[in-house]
């Protein structure tokens, strides 16, 4: 599958991405359009539009970091999901050299974990559903309507931990971020990953 990047609002493909952007995700997870142009520049930004032969396939905005890369949008075009598209892509990807991070919600998460081979899972929680509340308020992108749907659905979402390998409480930034990278340190030096070799004498 071809990664098409797009880094200019000019280029081939970017109304079509966009599009296909805007359908995919929440309001509150969408940079406006005029901010979503401002970061294609970006040395680190990837805007990469996917391809098989002539067929526009879906969508892949990630960025590149010190040793890993952080997905921040996948999306598959609509009447071409369920077809493999998604895993295929997926697949593919990870299969390029640096770890790949993942923030997606608990369905996606668990049909990466039925389909990857090597992956870890981390579900960040809030501290409560009221904090949740009031994160979602402050945000001030939803109507109290959908806000009460989002709450119902983090219920749910939540039952889901126990398929997760590690949970992390989200009450404090700086020691969840600590309490991240000592899962990714430890991960790290398993043994299936890590292949140290000793000099002989």
């Amino acid at each position: 599958m071809e990664h098409i990047r797009i880094i200019a609002p000019g280029d081939p493909g970017f109304d079509w991405l966009y599009d296909l952007y805007m359908q995919s995700f929440p309001v509150h997870e969408q940079r406006l359009r005029e901010r979503q142009e401002g970061v294609l520049g970006h040395p680190e930004y990837h805007c990469d539009l996917l391809c098989q032969g002539e067929t526009r396939v879906g969508l892949l905005m990630w960025w590149a970091g010190p040793g890993f890369r952080y997905v921040e949008h996948f999306a598959i075009a609509p009447q071409l999901r369920g077809q493999s598209w998604g895993s295929r892509a997926l697949r593919e990807f990870l299969a390029e050299g640096d770890p790949v991070v993942l923030e997606i919600d608990p369905q996606g998460a668990l049909s990466v974990m039925e389909n990857a081979s090597d992956y870890v899972s981390v579900f960040i929680l809030p501290p409560s559903f009221e904090d949740l509340r009031v994160r979602l308020h402050t945000r001030n992108t939803d109507d109290p309507v959908e806000i009460e749907r989002r709450l119902n659905n983090a219920r749910g979402e939540v039952r889901k931990v126990d398929h997760y390998q590690y949970a992390i409480i989200n009450d404090n930034l700086e020691l969840a971020y600590t309490q991240l990278q000592s899962i990714v340190r430890a991960e790290k030096q398993r043994t299936s990953r890590f292949h140290p070799h000793i000099l002989d004498d």
